[in-house]
């Protein structure tokens, strides 16, 4: 326990710090006043959320760019509620010039508590909420298979402890453990390296899935030597579950995938890609069908709703990053969905290069923090997507965005329906 008095000196030495470094900042004239301001802007933030009960520490660090990330140790017996404090002095913060803004809070171990990593996006607003990831992260912390749990964005991830991953059946073991435990969303990322090895395994489990069957295949696959990573998702923002694997005997791991029982209506069946880890093509196929053949598309009656779906997803995903409150949607083939919104910047009076290149700037760092990834550009279009590994917003495989001599044009796909 720090003496009140010793915590009135220690916020007192703080705040004249921040008012050094404003000083300093003021007369170092080979600094751009813009990044000297969001320097001072991001220390009063690391400062206000300081003073907070249950955190031990805070600080700020300014990066080019104008990448922002406020730094937060909690105490380890402490409640998780303190994150969510520091997480809405974030979002209240004016931080000028700030393109990418993180909340990072680290929470040590403590006796029967595994240590807490979090990474939050500021106002993310894809998957879960913020206070209620939270809530989830004090119960799995609790768990007895956890050595460490993370949240990233909202989504939530668990280690594997090492007694449970020195098991014979670490995945099927951990599935159990979480199906088992009120109050945990679905679905919580399970990660854990095999002992003494290099290998990975990231593997989403849900309370309907991963199935008893394709968890137990999953426990054969980590301990193959030829198997390097394993990562499985569930279906958030795609049509199915999707398994890949790297190996350097991409045949003997499709032929296990494709005996195995993942027949569970109305659960989506699993497709999985096993592949070595050069440029060679892949294996691709669907969990218990044979290799050669394919998972045929979906009656039309049952792809109404999927694909329903998915326009409301796209709809609510422009409006969120978009403030685009009008889209044209349509279907292509019967099998996915495009929607379409133009932003007639120009027609506003008074509008200027700047704002519409600042409003273009703020609806890719949205798409950043939503899990996108940019990538190529063609005929000066940039086309962003989820990431092989990383869930992307509910509903989105593509988005596309440029510049018109009306504003802006940007356009979203679905996920293919099969």
């Amino acid at each position: 326990m720090v003496p009140l008095l010793h915590r009135f000196v220690i916020g007192a030495a703080l705040l004249c710090v921040v008012a050094l470094l404003s000083s300093v900042l003021a007369g170092c004239s080979q600094l751009p006043d813009p990044k000297r301001d969001l320097i001072v802007a991001a220390a009063k933030v690391a400062f206000d959320v300081r003073t907070q009960p249950g955190v031990a520490a805070a600080w700020s660090e300014v990066g080019d760019a104008g990448r922002v990330t406020v730094h937060v140790r909690l105490q380890p017996e402490g409640e998780l509620r303190a994150a969510a404090t520091a997480a809405a002095a974030l979002d209240a913060a004016p931080l000028p010039g700030a393109e990418e803004v993180t909340l990072a809070v680290a929470v040590p171990a403590a006796p029967g508590l595994a240590p807490v990593e979090i990474s939050q996006a500021r106002a993310h607003q894809d998957g879960m909420p913020f206070p209620a990831a939270l809530e989830a992260a004090d119960t799995l912390r609790r768990v007895a298979i956890a050595a460490e749990v993370g949240i990233t964005s909202s989504a939530l991830s668990l280690r594997l402890d090492d007694h449970t991953t020195a098991g014979p059946s670490p995945l099927t073991t951990a599935a159990a453990a979480l199906r088992g435990v009120a109050g945990v969303p679905s679905p919580v990322t399970v990660e854990y390296r095999p002992r003494d090895s290099s290998r990975s395994v990231s593997v989403e489990v849900a309370d309907d899935g991963p199935s008893a069957e394709l968890l137990a295949a999953l426990d054969e696959l980590t301990v193959r030597p030829d198997v390097s990573r394993i990562v499985h998702h569930e279906q958030r923002g795609q049509d199915r579950p999707l398994l890949d694997v790297q190996t350097d005997d991409p045949e003997a791991v499709a032929r296990l995938l494709t005996t195995v029982a993942d027949d569970h209506p109305p659960r989506p069946r699993t497709a999985f890609s096993a592949h070595t880890a050069t440029n060679a093509p892949p294996l691709n196929g669907y969990v218990g069908l044979p290799l050669a053949g394919a998972d045929p598309p979906p009656p039309a009656a049952e792809a109404a709703p999927i694909l329903a779906s998915y326009e409301a997803d796209l709809r609510a995903f422009l409006l969120r990053t978009a403030e685009a409150g009008t889209a044209t949607c349509s279907v292509t083939d019967g099998r996915s969905v495009q929607c379409l919104a133009e932003l007639p910047l120009w027609h506003e009076a008074g509008t200027t290069t700047e704002d519409v290149e600042a409003c273009f700037a703020a609806i890719t760092a949205a798409w950043r923090h939503a899990g996108l990834t940019s990538g190529e550009r063609a005929l000066g279009t940039e086309i962003w997507s989820r990431g092989p590994h990383v869930p992307g917003p509910a509903g989105v495989d593509v988005a596309r965005i440029r510049g018109t001599t009306d504003g802006i044009r940007v356009s979203v796909e679905s996920p293919t329906v099969r």
